[in-house]
Order: structure tokens, then C-alpha cells, then sequence
């Protein structure tokens, strides 16, 4: 059998219609269908066969729609799970006094956080201050240029300081 002919006898298949008729939302999933479809025709045809004639094709398809429903980072989420937040104009979102409360909590420790970055040597604390700016260790280590290393236990000996002051 060729690629096309596996591809189409598996989108009629009784498996995959279970597979996918098995996920919510309902409206989505055509969509999902169309998405490992599209999956699927971009394998090689050794490998359709290869997973057709080891009768592995279901396994492997039924992989990529969980990747493709529960991953982040998969085109299926961005493109029709992932729906990003629009809030009307003068909501605000800690409207409960602990969320106020825990608010104001949170910006004491920020500023004591921050005043305590100041108090350290001025090397680990420009440096912490680029990890906050740029947060990765290998950015500001590209920067400075100094070694990655010497950059991670630098951030890490003035966090550590920070956090044995604070508490």
C-alpha cells in the first residue's frame, strides 16, 4: 500500500474516529483531525508503511493527538485551545480584600527583596539585576561575557544571601 492509501484507510478507521470523538471541546475536533492528518502527510512513506505493516500507526497517532491536546507548545493548542485573556475596561481583577492583601504582601517582600540587592557587593548585584532583566543565567553570561559558571554561582551565592537575610 502506499503513503495516501494508509493515510486514508486510517482517517476512515473506526480506531481514530474513537480516538478523537473521545476529547472535548466538540467544536475542536475536526480541527484535530485536520491537524494529525496534516502530521501524517508530512512523514515519509517509509516510515507509513514501516508503523503500517507493525501495525503501530494507530499507537503512534493516538501519541500526537495527546501531544497535540495536552502540550503547551503544539501548533493544535496556539492555533485553537490557547485563547488569550481580554479583560473589560475598569475590571479589576483582585477585587476580594485577600487578594489585596496579599498584593500589598507581595510588594513589601519586592521591595525588601530589592533593597537587600542593593546592600550586596555590586558585582552580584548587577548581576542579579541582569538575571531579573534578562532571565536566563546563559543571556547574561553572553553579555558580560564572562563564563556561565562564574555567572551561576555568582547569581546563586547573592540569592543565597539574600534569602538568608530576609528570613
Amino acid at each position: 500500500m502506499t503513503k495516501n492509501e494508509i493515510i486514508s484507510e486510517f482517517y476512515l478507521s473506526r480506531e481514530f474516529k474513537s480516538c478523537i470523538n473521545k476529547l472535548a471541546p466538540y467544536h475542536l475536533r475536526d480541527d484535530l483531525k485536520s491537524e494529525v492528518m496534516l502530521v501524517l502527510c508530512q512523514e515519509e512513506e517509509w516510515f507509513i508503511q514501516q508503523l503500517h505493516s507493525q501495525d503501530e500507526l494507530k499507537y503512534w497517532a493516538a501519541k500526537i493527538v495527546m501531544n497535540m491536546v495536552k502540550s503547551n507548545n503544539s501548533t493544535f493548542y496556539t492555533m485553537y485551545r490557547c485563547v488569550p485573556l481580554q479583560l473589560k475596561p475598569g475590571f479589576d481583577v483582585m477585587d476580594e480584600p485577600e487578594d489585596v492583601d496579599l498584593r500589598i504582601k507581595r510588594e513589601n517582600a519586592e521591595e525588601a527583596a530589592l533593597d537587600e540587592i542593593n546592600q550586596l557587593h555590586w558585582y552580584n548585584a548587577d548581576l542579579i539585576k541582569l538575571y531579573c532583566k534578562l532571565g536566563s543565567f546563559r543571556k547574561v553570561s553572553n553579555i558580560t561575557g564572562f563564563p556561565f559558571q562564574t555567572v551561576h554561582r555568582a547569581i546563586a551565592a547573592g540569592c543565597m544571601q539574600i534569602k538568608n537575610k530576609m528570613l
